[in-house]
């Protein structure tokens, strides 16, 4: 192909992707709630690019190929285990996201479970607020999965998980916060009962893991919720989130190195070569290894916890924002989510005409019998900071707005639900406030028929 060509065609390119991205909510406004996690610099960003591609090409599948794999994960888990409190012998595995860890840390626990000879089904216990991925995890993995209910400060009811052990229960799961409320679960008390049975505590702190350890030196009022209880045998956290590196980094800390071996798989068998997998992929660029190793080294212990400071004040700015507007705070969380209902207002109105100003929510479902209101959910970052006065002016037009959908309307017709997803004329932010009227295997059929057919090619 001629130089002329090359070039001609590589401009096309990017001009169809600069097209395709133009159909995606920009990341860089502080107009996100959810998704994108921001500190707001950009040094941030471009630091974490130059050092993927710099390692774009190497493939951790092989460390004793690519000694940096083994370099990056050493020193992110260094880091880690200082600021949870672990044990010399703790030992960290890195994986691409959230579920992946909560993944192997469900597969440590079952194997744990097999080697004490137990022949039942393995079972874990968690709450209602568990995030998703753990029920996944049970899926994939055999697992049986028992939800507890939360009471009105969204925290699991201790007495009714702790009735509900058995001699199946594989693992107790808890959240420090769980991402629906920003509550941290009661994890010292029930950790003190299940290491008396034997039974190991996952702590999933993807969404806090970030910010809990630099709150408290801060002088933050934070539950306890990491290697300091005994009963802890793992924990879960994303550096995606608010250790700002880019997507497709996280990592399980696990109490002992031989704990952590549960969740490595090797065949050492195979004709063509002897495959030892840590985690659950085999093939992953050691690029993200890298960008999360220099996310980590420039921002450090000292900007880590000014972050943390600058979340909890945003926090209370928005607070205040919403309690001028007449919403009142659902649940007391610790600083990073903001959830807020208003007695007088439609939700589904609200976050219909904040989404048409730009702005993206999140809307929560009741939860049970009113013990909850159906909520506003916002995520906490640093970067909204400078958006408060924009958001306080759209959000006192959008309470005043009609945006044409009646929520109630469709709560009481599961039809005419479903002929809206299917046609597309529901906004999907609004299924948490319709999907429990629906019966439920015909809600998740609806949904993965409609999401099939968006990715029809």
């Amino acid at each position: 192909m001629a130089p002329d060509d090359t070039s001609d065609k590589i401009y096309r390119i990017l001009q169809t992707l600069q097209s395709i991205n133009k159909s995606d909510t920009d990341t860089d406004t502080g107009r996100l709630f959810a998704y994108a996690y921001d500190a707001g610099d950009s040094q941030i960003k471009e630091l974490a690019l130059d050092a993927y591609r710099m390692f774009a090409d190497k493939n951790a599948l092989d460390f004793t190929v690519f000694r940096s794999a083994v370099f990056f994960e050493k020193e992110i888990s260094h880091r880690l285990k200082k600021w949870l409190n672990a044990p010399e012998s703790a030992m960290g595995v890195f994986t691409a996201g959230g579920t992946e860890s909560i993944m192997i840390a469900a597969l440590s626990a079952r194997e744990h479970f097999k080697k004490q000879g137990k022949a039942g089904t393995p079972e874990i216990l968690a709450p209602h607020t568990i995030h998703p991925s753990m029920s996944k995890a049970a899926f994939y993995l055999g697992m049986h999965i028992r939800k507890i209910p939360v009471d009105n400060e969204g925290k699991v009811h201790v007495l009714q998980l702790l009735q509900a052990i058995t001699e199946n229960t594989a693992l107790i799961a808890l959240s420090a916060p769980n991402w629906t409320y920003g509550t941290v679960d009661p994890i010292s008390e029930i950790s003190a009962v299940a290491a008396s049975k034997g039974i190991p505590v996952h702590v999933d702190a993807c969404m806090g893991g970030m910010v809990l350890p630099f709150l408290r030196m801060n002088d933050h009022p934070v539950p306890a919720f990491d290697f300091q209880i005994p009963g802890v045998q793992s924990i879960s956290v994303d550096f995606h989130k608010f250790g700002y590196a880019p997507k497709g980094a996280s990592m399980v800390l696990f109490r002992t190195a031989e704990y952590a071996a549960g969740c490595m798989y090797v065949d050492a068998h195979s004709p063509g070569y002897v495959l030892v997998n840590r985690a659950a992929l085999s093939t992953r660029s050691v690029g993200h290894l890298a960008a999360t190793y220099a996310v980590l080294e420039f921002i450090g212990e000292e900007g880590y916890k000014l972050y943390a400071n600058q979340i909890s004040e945003t926090f209370q700015l928005f607070k205040k924002t919403f309690e001028k507007l007449g919403f009142q705070i659902a649940i007391p969380s610790v600083p990073i989510v903001l959830t807020a209902f208003n007695p007088n207002a439609d939700i589904a109105n609200f976050a219909l005409n904040m989404k048409k100003k730009g702005w993206v929510l999140h809307v929560l479902k009741k939860y049970g019998n009113d013990v909850i209101p159906a909520s506003i959910h916002l995520t906490i970052n640093p970067v909204h900071n400078r958006v408060i006065d924009e958001f306080t002016c759209d959000a006192t037009q959008a309470l005043e707005e009609d945006s044409g959908i009646y929520i109630s309307e469709i709560q009481k017709n599961p039809q005419l639900f479903i002929q809206k997803l299917i046609t597309g004329d529901l906004d999907a932010m609004l299924i948490p406030l319709v999907i429990d009227y629906v019966p439920d295997h015909m809600a998740t059929e609806v949904i993965k028929q409609k999401v099939s057919d968006w990715f029809k090619s």
